[in-house]
């Protein structure tokens, strides 16, 4: 097992599961393209068809203003200040479903958006599913 494929530090999660360095890698690629607004990233890297691409964007910018870096929590960050939920909370929805729930942030300050993506079969296939709060 290759170090970016062992499991990330559980600090930032709910430990139902863990997920892998790859996962976590993918998870910051895919905030990173929202951020840019990097239709061709997000179309070509992590197959998200246009009508989603619109979507995301669309939620974002309910949130966010144009310009803001939007990044993950650093990995193993524990928790956020004076904040209950977890910056990453990562559970099993099925044998080959990881459910990941996590905080946005803003320039470097934790937001109250919350991305909500899955990787199935233990791989680094991100699957968006939606933005909230």
């Amino acid at each position: 097992m290759s170090s970016q494929s062992s499991r990330v530090l559980g600090g930032g999660c709910t430990l139902d599961v863990a997920i892998t360095g790859d996962q976590y890698a993918a998870l910051q690629k895919f905030v990173a393209a929202i951020s840019a607004r990097n239709r061709e990233v997000l179309s070509e890297r992590f197959l998200v068809p246009v009508d989603v691409i619109d979507e995301i964007f669309e939620a974002i910018s309910d949130y966010f203003d144009e310009g803001v870096v939007l990044t993950v929590p650093m990995t193993g960050m524990a928790a956020i200040p004076g904040d209950s939920r977890p910056p990453v909370d990562a559970y099993r929805a099925n044998a080959e479903t990881v459910i990941v729930d996590c905080v946005l942030f803003a320039d470097g300050i934790p937001d109250e958006a919350i991305l909500h993506v899955e990787f199935l079969d233990d791989s680094d296939r991100l699957h968006y599913r939606y933005v909230g709060s």
